[in-house]
């Protein structure tokens, strides 16, 4: 590995929660319960940004306009990671996002996975994204998305087709560091092979996505490894 790699590595080491820290399923939710009330929506004010919020929308999606407007043909659908109502931690990159292109960003504070099933997730940002392709054309459209938000971008696009739903396809997607879990039993070996280089999760962590996401019954497949 390069040697910025090797510090990038560091960092992340120093920085992230502590591998093994979401393996205790009743603590996990407990934290997440605690953040998900701490991060209560509310119309953000900015100075090198205009918000607004989309009408008629079960859950907020904040409509983010750069103070110099240059593209108006185009849109970025932004989803920002984590499993939590933490909204505001990514609100800058989508605001980063509007001025540094010129163009609308949709940022929908989508409900929580560890509140509501990850179908009703789903749901509900494909609702949006169809909303945006009433307003814009689909291939001037951008789908992103970090971490989770990743792993929605694409469960946006997978939904379409899994459902054959009538909602055209955008002309971009933008998945950064997608989440998800290993499908396989040969996945998670190999996950266990390098678990000592990721700085960031191990199997432990992994194992319990599906016990702290509510849910009545077995989940499909396809909601969990939209790849």
């Amino acid at each position: 590995m390069s040697l910025s790699g090797n510090v990038a590595m560091a960092i992340l080491r120093v920085i992230q929660p502590g591998k093994g820290s979401f393996a205790d399923i009743d603590k996990s939710k407990k934290k997440a319960e605690k953040e998900n009330a701490a991060f209560v929506f509310s119309v953000p004010k900015s100075r090198t940004a205009k918000f607004s919020l989309l009408q008629d929308t079960e859950k907020p999606c904040l409509i983010i306009d750069p103070k110099k407007r240059s593209d108006t043909d185009k849109a970025i659908l932004y989803i920002y990671g984590g499993v939590t109502n933490n909204w505001k931690t990514q609100r800058s990159m989508a605001v980063n996002y509007a001025a540094a292109t010129g163009t609308q960003v949709w940022y929908p504070v989508y409900p929580a996975i560890t509140e509501v099933s990850i179908t009703e997730t789903v749901d509900y940002l494909v609702q949006i994204y169809r909303r945006m392709t009433e307003q814009f054309a689909p291939e001037k459209i951008i789908l992103s998305g970090i971490s989770m938000g990743g792993f929605f971008a694409l469960q946006i696009i997978n939904s379409i087709n899994q459902r054959q739903l009538d909602i055209p396809m955008p002309g971009l997607l933008l998945a950064h560091s997608p989440g998800g879990t290993p499908d396989t039993e040969e996945d998670w070996a190999l996950m266990r092979a390098y678990e000592k280089r990721d700085p960031m999760f191990s199997e432990a962590d992994l194992r319990v996505v599906e016990e702290i996401i509510p849910h009545d019954g077995p989940i499909p497949g396809w909601l969990l490894y939209p790849a």
